[in-house]
């Protein structure tokens, strides 16, 4: 109660013209690290410690990184050439100070200064701190020569960078050079800045660490004389005044002070930046008269003095600390909350929106934030590429204890097309894409015209059939509706999509599961259901055929997005027709539209597939190996196996030198789906498979780029679940003995199974012929 009265009743404030407000100095940059002190000596080249400790700092708390001491650059000016072997000599002479410290440390009293200053500075340019703190101490502790040479060494360690020296280490320093001539009235006011920065670092790293109770009490008269220097200026220059560094470091000591409670202390320094106009008039103007407590006015003060020079990060320490140790928080507390988010969402930066994101979900606990807040976070987010950050409130906002109590809105403009592609891409809540969607449907949101189509996509790519046709509906009207209803990418979409809804909704195994992922698909689908869904799909492609008429002018783009389509709904004359008007103009459809093609056609009628690929070369298009594979599939599928061995022929005609990994890769999983596309599991089938991949690999095993270890294992395996074990042995001997490690775990355990079950099969296969596979094995 006394710090209270004593603070609100004698402050002086001294009127300051042209003062700007508190909210608005985003033009100002906010310093957080010291100013850069050179070494008077400039024969010494940068230490290796002005990288490497602020590459991997101790602490990466917000706090820490506001109040980390930036390391000292130390100039080098002499030449190359002479640097190599000046460095060398200083090693030497560092080795050699290093074992007379070790045999007898009282020998190092005799040493000149010269030679003191010569080994502290090889410490520091090597970025040993151990040696440097050495050093150190015997210099105050050890040396014997004149005071005034043990004066300028000491001054010297304060001028570079005493983040490296422990804090006993620092108190003996400023002890010795407090009883030396001259004391410590000659410390730079960055060296008193810097030993501020120590405090406060080592504090945040540790609140138990004994630099506040050690260094302050020694830091606290030169820093309060070094405040008294610096006093803001009125009139026209007060507008474009920005306080020197020691004033940041001065606010990070007061919070450190209210921390450890030294009231006393934390009000010298408070009561001499008020003075000094350095914590403007209208931020102790605008401090709660009527509150008793000491820490909330100043910490007040310090908020807004914060916002008004732009030291964002700093309002957000003061801010939390204020909202943890306040349960509740008086709506004092939550309206400053409220201050410091709006000033973070100004101009803001990836920081800010860390910070803001953490502040309105601590305040909205004690009261919910403004919605304009939210949607002005989630635009901010997008402008800055922070999908993070956009799902981590949005996932908040959607939980249900949130929901509970109050309904936060949904992103909007560029903000929700934004987020929904995060969740979509990127997200590690998958669901939250389908929970937005829904919202975007129900709540009437708009979507950006430019986004509408890549966003209809986007959700008919994960399967949510009805959201997706409701909002295809509504915006293929109207005035905008050709920007979706001529988009090639959602069009393909859309047809894929509800294709498969209709081929799986008499399926009632899938029906169910498709209720599950889908909540307005119908299970037991009525074939009036299943005729919506196809006349639908049909309206898509109709439209998107009206929209690029005439084809015979239509892009080539258009053209093969409409032959897809065509092929993966089976209509394949119309297809080949839509091929016809690029053959026409001299245009070839690419190999991936040409693949697609073949892979609806070949389902249905494997020789005319055949036959196209044979017209297609001919035409100069010539197909790839996935191409042959997906045709070998649908042959094997109909067990027509002189168009197998046809295909196989024309694969071996591709030459090695055209195939690729990822080509072979496609092929040979192609060859071993199953009807549904997926990987067959029937040991019927695959043995047959199997013995035409087999073929295929053993032609292509000196050709190792194109046969991967991982193909080899997805073969091992499939031969041993089509109890085929000399074919696993085979495949592993030409995939995967040359490749793989025999000591590792995965290999050995594929070994132990293939000869696992080759013993099994003993009888059938002869006990000569299994000996020596397993002796291949090494089992």
């Amino acid at each position: 109660m006394f710090h209270c009265r004593r603070l609100l009743s004698q402050v002086h404030i001294s009127p300051l013209a042209h003062r700007r407000s508190l909210l608005h100095r985003s033009s100002l940059n906010e310093p957080f690290t010291p100013a850069v002190v050179p070494h008077s000596n400039r024969r010494y080249v940068l230490s290796r410690r002005t990288y490497s400790r602020d590459a991997t700092p101790k602490n990466t708390s917000l706090a820490g990184a506001i109040f980390r001491a930036q390391p000292v650059v130390y100039p080098a000016s002499i030449p190359q050439s002479n640097r190599t072997m000046e460095e060398s000599t200083s090693t030497l002479k560092a080795r050699a100070y290093q074992d007379l410290r070790a045999r007898d440390r009282g020998k190092l009293a005799d040493l000149p200064a010269a030679t003191y200053r010569h080994v502290l500075n090889h410490a520091f340019a090597s970025g040993s701190d151990d040696l440097v703190n050495s050093v150190v101490l015997d210099i105050v502790e050890v040396y014997r020569g004149k005071e005034s040479k043990q004066f300028k060494l000491l001054m010297s360690v304060m001028s570079r960078d005493i983040t490296v020296l422990n804090t006993e280490t620092i108190a003996l320093v400023l002890r010795r050079l407090q009883n030396l001539p001259g004391g410590l009235d000659y410390l730079s006011t960055a060296s008193i800045e810097q030993l501020a920065r120590v405090v406060i670092t080592q504090f945040l790293q540790d609140p138990n660490s004994k630099s506040v109770d050690i260094i302050y009490p020694l830091l606290h008269p030169l820093l309060v004389a070094r405040l008294e220097r610096h006093k803001a200026p009125g009139g026209a220059d007060s507008i474009t005044f920005f306080p020197p560094r020691i004033i940041h470091a001065a606010f990070g000591i007061i919070h450190i002070l209210l921390t450890e409670a030294h009231h006393e202390q934390a009000l010298d320094i408070f009561h001499i930046l008020v003075n000094s106009g350095q914590i403007p008039p209208e931020a102790i103007q605008g401090v709660d008269s009527t509150s008793n407590d000491f820490k909330e006015i100043v910490c007040s003060a310090l908020i807004k003095a914060s916002l008004h020079w732009n030291w964002r990060k700093l309002a957000v320490i003061f801010v939390t600390d204020l909202i943890e140790s306040y349960q509740p928080p008086h709506r004092t507390i939550i309206d400053l909350n409220i201050d410091v988010i709006y000033a973070l969402l100004d101009t803001p930066t990836v920081t800010d929106i860390h910070a803001c994101g953490h502040l309105i979900r601590r305040v909205h606990h004690h009261s919910p934030v403004h919605n304009s807040i939210i949607q002005q976070f989630y635009t901010a987010a997008a402008q800055l590429q922070q999908g993070a950050e956009a799902e981590t409130m949005y996932a908040f906002s959607r939980s249900s204890v949130i929901l509970a109590k109050h309904i936060y809105p949904s992103p909007n403009g560029s903000a929700l097309p934004f987020l929904m592609d995060h969740l979509i891409s990127r997200g590690r809540k998958k669901y939250l894409s389908r929970q937005l969607a829904t919202e975007v449907v129900n709540d009437n949101l708009s979507v950006p015209l430019h986004s509408r189509a890549r966003f209809i996509a986007q959700i008919a790519a994960q399967g949510y059939g009805s959201l997706s046709r409701q909002l295809w509906e509504r915006y293929s009207i109207g005035k905008d509706g050709h920007i979706v209803l001529g988009d090639s990418a959602l069009m393909i979409r859309m047809v894929s999509l509800f294709s498969y809804l209709t081929r799986q909704s008499g399926n009632s195994h899938r029906a169910r599961y498709l209720a599950v992922q889908e909540p307005t698909f119908t299970p037991e689908i009525s074939p009036t259901s299943r005729t919506d869904v196809a006349t639908f799909r049909d309206r898509v492609m109709s439209d998107y055929r009206k929209h690029h008429e005439p084809l015979a002018e239509a892009p080539h783009q258009a053209l093969t997005s409409l032959a897809r389509a065509c092929f993966i709904v089976g209509k394949f004359t119309e297809g080949v027709d839509v091929f016809k008007h690029l053959l026409n103009r001299k245009e070839l459809p690419d190999i991936y539209d040409v693949n697609v093609a073949l892979s609806a056609m070949a389902k249905l009628q494997p020789e005319l597939a055949s036959s196209m690929i044979a017209r297609m070369a001919d035409r100069g298009l010539e197909p790839d190996a996935v191409t042959y594979g997906t045709v070998m599939h649908c042959a094997l599928v109909n067990k027509n196996m002189p168009l197998v061995n046809d295909m196989l022929e024309r694969i071996y005609s591709i030459g090695t030198a055209r195939l690729t990994l990822k080509s072979v890769t496609g092929m040979i999983r192609a060859i071993m789906a199953g009807e549904d596309g997926m990987p067959d599991k029937s040991k019927s089938s695959q043995g047959t498979k199997l013995s035409v991949v087999l073929k295929l690999v053993e032609s292509l095993a000196d050709t190792s780029p194109v046969l991967s270890p991982q193909t080899g294992k997805f073969l091992v395996f499939a031969a041993l679940r089509a109890e085929e074990p000399v074919m696993a042995y085979k495949f592993w001997r030409l995939m995967l003995q040359h490749v793989a490690q025999w000591g590792d775990k995965e290999q050995r355990f594929l070994r132990r199974l293939i000869a696992r079950m080759l013993r099994r099969h003993r009888r059938v296969l002869g006990t000569e012929q299994v000996t020596d596979m397993v002796l291949q094995l090494r089992q």
